[in-house]
């Protein structure tokens, strides 16, 4: 999946991942690359938001 590409260039780890965007709170954590949650319906708007910032770049 492109978006766990990005996500992985952008945040090299999953913890600086779940602190960028409070996975943790929400108790979402990722522990592992591949067991990223999908966007979509997400509650945490900022990795909704991080989801359509990756969108727009592949229209770039």
């Amino acid at each position: 999946m492109q978006f766990v590409k990005y996500l992985k260039e952008k945040f090299n780890t999953t913890d600086e991942l779940n602190k960028a965007f409070g996975l943790s709170y929400w108790s979402n954590d990722v522990h592992a690359w591949e067991d990223m949650p999908s966007v979509v319906g997400t509650i945490n708007g900022s990795f909704g938001a991080e989801f359509s910032k990756f969108q727009r770049k592949l229209v770039d």
